[in-house]
């Protein structure tokens, strides 16, 4: 059985999350007040305000205690200004990202091919930061590639996570990439779901990314109908776990294995690895535009969906769009 999938840092609800940052504010204010104050009283040996304790003052001790007040206002509300300007700017997205789809359709390959665009593509002023271990995972798959070997199928006893920060100035936002077996999207009617763990990855997942092998779809685009199932169930997973009520699911469909054989026009190879929206592009393979407007006509209630073709074999052939990069992004600030 696939081991209980946990967050490495469980993102709060955003009325909750609000309500923290206007308590952490609240808790600054009362806190520097409460030190002016404290300040202010024992200021002078327990004079207040300057004036004595038997009620005398002189007009040096007035305008200089007036003086030493209006600087340090001056100074808390520098202070406080800059504070929230920083807190009203900075923002924090989680982006886990949920590998789907049937067993060999290259979820694997597409997970590598992911992070090698999230790693190496970022957009201007974004910076990326990862663990070794993943960027050297990253180098021996891409190496592979380029050998024509493929990376082995995940386990079906297990999960492989790569994990990433894209960092800017006013954000910064923690990926997780997960890939399964897809033992588990094939079996999912197959066991209860109280008893599935795959499907509690699935749930507490922010996006999917759905991968469907254009060789299969132009042999057999009913493949398609079973897919859109499984895809419609984990919908309802995820919304049940979700704290954007209202908000559809971000959902990228990866038309896999797109070379060779499978293009049916080179000029569709025009767009590799761009991501694109329903009518946005012209998709001249016919299976791939039945598979879309199934998909659209299917899924749009409960998916907000975007499309990528993608071949690893032109993986190291060419420059890679930044699309996917600024698509998560974006799906994470949903």
């Amino acid at each position: 059985m696939m081991p209980e999938i946990r967050d490495r840092e469980e993102r709060l609800p955003a009325k909750r999350s609000r309500v923290l940052r206007r308590q952490a504010m609240l808790t600054y204010v009362l806190l520097i007040t409460a030190l002016l104050i404290i300040f202010i009283f024992t200021i002078h040996d327990g004079k207040f305000f300057s004036f004595r304790l038997d009620g005398h003052s002189t007009k040096g001790d007035a305008l200089s205690i007036m003086m030493v007040m209006a600087a340090m206002l001056g100074g808390y509300f520098s202070l406080l200004t800059t504070f929230l300007q920083r807190l009203r700017r900075y923002r924090r997205y989680r982006a886990k990202i949920s590998l789907t789809g049937r067993p060999e359709v290259g979820k694997t390959v597409f997970s590598f091919l992911l992070y090698h665009i999230i790693t190496s593509y970022p957009p201007q002023g974004i910076e990326f930061t990862g663990e070794t271990e993943n960027v050297i995972k990253l180098f021996r798959a891409l190496r592979g590639f380029d050998l024509g070997e493929w990376p082995p199928s995940t386990s079906s006893e297990g999960v492989s996570i790569m994990e990433g920060t894209l960092s800017s100035r006013r954000h910064t936002y923690e990926i997780s990439i997960a890939d399964t077996a897809g033992e588990y999207w094939a079996n999912l009617d197959e066991e209860k779901i109280s008893k599935h763990p795959y499907l509690t990855l699935i749930a507490s997942s922010d996006i999917l990314v759905h991968v469907i092998p254009v060789p299969e779809i132009q042999e057999r685009i009913d493949l398609v109908e079973n897919d859109i199932l499984d895809l419609q169930m984990a919908a309802q997973l995820m919304k049940g776990v979700r704290d954007k009520v209202g908000h559809r699911i971000p959902l990228l469909v990866v038309f896999s294995k797109f070379d060779g054989k499978s293009v049916k026009s080179p000029a569709d190879e025009e767009i590799l690895f761009k991501c694109f929206r329903s009518g946005e592009e012209k998709i001249l393979d016919q299976k791939i535009e039945e598979s879309i407007a199934l998909l659209e006509e299917r899924l749009s209630t409960h998916f907000s969906i975007s499309y990528v073709l993608s071949s690893a074999l032109e993986v190291r052939k060419r420059r890679l769009p930044s699309d996917l990069v600024l698509w998560v992004m974006r799906a994470a600030r949903q």
